[in-house]
């Protein structure tokens, strides 16, 4: 039995104590499964990507919030002209 097994498990409990529906449960399961499926070298991919895209997107937010300070600098001076 994997964790992934072990963490179905768990959450089948939660429907039979009534805490969670069958529905709430439904995607988590499935998400269970996938992992399951994979490799080892899967699983650190799909980190390594999801690293990757949060490192990038907080890039990108940095730069719009640079880009947003630098125009209301201009503004300024520009605007008591």
């Amino acid at each position: 039995m994997t964790q992934f097994d072990l963490l179905k498990a768990g959450y089948r409990q939660l429907i039979e104590r009534g805490e969670m529906t069958a529905e709430e449960v439904a995607a988590k399961i499935r998400v269970l499964d996938f992992l399951a499926s994979c490799s080892k070298d899967d699983i650190y991919e799909i980190v390594d990507s999801a690293v990757l895209s949060d490192i990038i997107d907080g890039d990108l937010v940095q730069r719009l919030l640079q880009q947003q300070m630098l125009q209301r600098r201009l503004q300024r001076p520009l605007g008591d002209l």
